[in-house]
């Protein structure tokens, strides 16, 4: 276990700016919110239903478990509501699959589908 007060700071501190890949959750939220300012209020979670998730016909994702058709027989693991009714872009989204191999085909083609 690493301990702030008698350990070196991590090594990634020293490196090189573009050299490490990390996940930001600040940086999606930051996202989110510039969004939901440019498309005049609408929340995130809508913005990504009907922009994307709509439009790839990705059928079985959502931040919101009452969003997706018989869920609770198809989740692979009990699902925690209260864990998936938090309202933020960084916690939360469910997804099969087959619709994160939607979305990644889309990825790899640049964006073409």
């Amino acid at each position: 276990e690493w301990d702030w007060k008698t350990s070196q700071p991590p090594r990634w501190r020293y490196l090189e700016p573009g050299t490490l890949h990390s996940r930001s959750s600040l940086g999606l939220t930051l996202l989110a919110a510039v969004l939901q300012a440019a498309s005049g209020g609408e929340p995130f979670a809508s913005l990504c239903h009907s922009r994307v998730f709509e439009v790839l016909g990705m059928s079985s994702t959502s931040w919101n478990t009452t969003d997706i058709a018989d869920l609770a027989n198809r989740a692979a693991f009990p699902l925690d509501q209260h864990y998936c009714s938090v309202d933020s872009p960084t916690v939360g989204l469910l997804s099969t699959g087959d619709d994160v191999a939607r979305f990644l085909e889309v990825v790899i083609e640049g964006g073409v589908y």
